[in-house]
Parts: structure tokens; C-alpha cells; sequence
């Protein structure tokens, strides 16, 4: 089986390039676009008069097995063929095709996947007068924009290899831009706080000041973001709550803040973006309960410390959140 316009750079590039945007493992899409047809031959003859275009599209569904490897079915309405001059033995031809691809991902910026495709198709062909149907090769090229962890668009170029009603035989292009929902990812569960424990100090006697040391234990939390978001929701407001009557309790006490990412995207970007979620819950903290900033440490670990594990889905939801922890430290009383 020839197939002229092979993808052969999906078999090129290493699997530890790809990655995925989402930790969804299901997505369905709708797909609109133009189709066109070439080498059409008729008895082995190549036609000599143009082949018009026509609308294309259809319906997916998809699985991703891992960050960069998905395996995706759909329905392809290929448009009808038809010639600007009659060739003898051509005539309308509806074009009809359902699909099993491979598809390859690999995420270029934050927001925005490359990826190829190739897999097989089963084809039906009808005209006025016959009909026929069979198994041929298909690959694709595209880009995909996520909008946020749900909702993503792709423009695409697909190839469909040697389509056929009885002796007439072409090739099928198809050029589409497709609507995109992802659904599937776990949910993420809030780590449980520890209460902030205040433990007595043994008294000490200074000449005629009689004075009390007390312990003042370490309080921590971790405060968990959305996918490619640094936005507080209400949930990681509330997280926060027993940091900030910590604060409030003990002014003496310092705040250590060191935001996370996942492993997904670049290392660079997750650096950037790690340091921007401790900032902006450093913000929070000031602008909202007054708590000054020159009592915090405000820094971001990226993807180079994380806190859970990176290879599940539950591990990297988890690794986007900022560490907030406030040191134990000793106070001084005095009667």
C-alpha cells in the first residue's frame, strides 16, 4: 500500500519531548473544514479537467494513555467529489470515513500542542449508480490551543490515501479547525493541616525580672492551584486560614512561601510561574489581612522540588501549589 504524503516525523521525534496540556485522559471534538481532492484516474488514466473542493468535517473521540501518546477514533464526512468537466465513468461521488489514529503530542509553549497523527480508515463511496468501500492509510498534522483545562481548539491538515468507486481512484485532503472538550482528570483532595500546637517553656529567674521563654511550634500548609492557573480559588483561600491565624496570633512570626509546578511545559517557564503563584499568594496575605511582607520569604522551586510524585496524574495535581510554612521560634514573656 503506497502512500504518497507519509508523516514519517512521528516515528523521528523521542518520546520524552511530548507532553500534554491537561491531565484529562477523555476528549470529544467536532471538526469543520475543506476538502480537496488529487490523482484522480480513471482506468489508470490520469484525468486531465479539475476536481472541485467541497466542505469536510466530523466527530472524535479520544483517549490519552499517557502525556504525549493518545489513541483517537472518529467519523470524517469527506465531502462529494465531483468534476468541473465529465469524465467518462466519474460522476457525484459522497465520500464517507471512520478512522483509527495514533496521535503524538508535543507542547510548545504553555498553551499550545503540536502534534501528527497516523492510523487507518475504513472508506465507503457512493454514487447514482454504484457504490464501494475499503481500507486505506491516513496521517495528519496539526496544533492545538487550550483555553483552559477543558476546552481547546486544533487547526489540522489530514491525509486520506487512495479512496476508490470501482475503477476511479483519488486521494482526499481535508483541512479543519475542531472544537475540543477534555473531561477525566482526578480530583484534587486539600492535604490535611496539622494544628498549630503552643507548648510552654521551661521559666527562667533574672535577677528581679521574672521571665517565661515560650515555644511557639512551626505551622505548615500547602495550598493547591488550578492547571496553568495562579489564581486563589475559595477552596486554597481556606487552606490558608490557619496560617493566618497563626500570623495574627504570634506578630513576631515569618513566613516562608516556595511555590511548585508540575512537570509539564519547560523547565524555564515552570520557574517563572512557580515564583509568580508565591507572589501572588504573598499579595494576598498583605493586601487582604495586612500582614506585611518583610516578615516573608517568597521564592519558587518550579518543577525542581516536587512534593509528590510527577509520574501519576494525582502526584502532579498536587505539585501545583505554593509550601507555606512558618518556622518555630521562641518568645519571650515577661511578668
Amino acid at each position: 500500500m503506497k502512500m504518497k504524503y507519509a508523516l514519517p516525523i512521528a516515528l523521528l521525534v523521542s518520546s520524552s519531548a511530548f507532553a500534554a496540556h491537561t491531565d484529562n485522559d477523555w476528549y470529544a471534538g467536532l471538526r469543520l473544514g475543506a476538502t480537496d481532492y488529487t490523482d484522480y484516474t480513471n482506468n489508470g488514466s490520469e484525468a486531465t479537467s479539475a476536481i472541485d473542493a467541497d466542505v469536510g468535517g466530523g466527530v472524535f473521540l479520544g483517549y490519552n494513555f499517557t502525556n504525549w501518546f493518545a489513541l483517537e477514533g472518529g467519523y470524517t464526512y469527506l465531502g462529494d467529489l465531483r468534476a468541473s468537466e465529465h469524465i467518462e465513468g466519474s460522476e457525484h461521488i459522497t465520500n464517507n470515513a471512520l478512522e483509527l489514529v495514533t496521535k503524538f503530542t508535543w507542547q510548545t509553549t504553555d498553551n499550545l500542542d503540536l502534534f501528527v497523527k497516523a492510523g487507518a480508515f475504513a472508506y465507503k463511496t457512493d454514487s447514482n449508480s454504484s457504490d464501494d468501500d475499503g481500507f486505506n492509510a491516513t496521517a495528519g498534522i496539526g496544533a492545538e490551543y487550550f483555553f483552559n483545562d477543558n476546552i481547546s481548539t486544533r487547526f489540522e491538515y489530514q491525509y486520506y490515501n487512495n479512496l476508490a468507486l470501482n475503477d476511479v481512484k483519488w486521494d482526499t485532503h481535508l483541512l479543519a479547525v475542531s472544537v475540543i472538550y477534555s473531561w477525566g482528570a482526578p480530583k484534587v483532595i486539600a492535604p490535611v493541616v496539622a494544628p498549630v500546637v503552643v507548648a510552654p517553656i521551661v521559666e527562667e529567674k533574672i535577677e528581679k525580672v521574672k521571665e517565661k521563654l515560650m515555644q511557639v511550634d512551626s505551622a505548615k500548609v500547602e495550598v493547591s492551584f488550578p492547571f496553568n492557573s495562579s489564581i486563589l480559588s475559595e477552596e486554597s483561600m481556606q487552606q490558608l486560614m490557619p496560617i493566618i491565624e497563626h500570623l495574627k496570633a504570634y506578630p513576631e512570626s515569618k513566613l516562608i512561601l516556595i511555590g511548585h509546578t508540575d512537570s509539564l511545559g519547560s523547565s524555564a517557564y515552570n520557574q517563572v510561574f512557580s515564583e509568580k503563584r508565591a507572589e501572588v499568594l504573598a499579595s494576598y496575605l498583605s493586601n487582604t489581612y495586612s500582614i506585611d511582607k518583610s516578615r516573608m520569604s517568597i521564592s519558587g522551586e518550579g518543577e525542581r522540588m516536587p512534593i509528590y510524585t510527577n509520574a501519576t496524574k494525582e502526584g502532579r495535581a498536587l505539585n501545583r501549589s505554593v509550601s507555606v510554612f512558618s518556622p518555630s521560634f521562641q518568645m519571650e514573656i515577661n511578668n
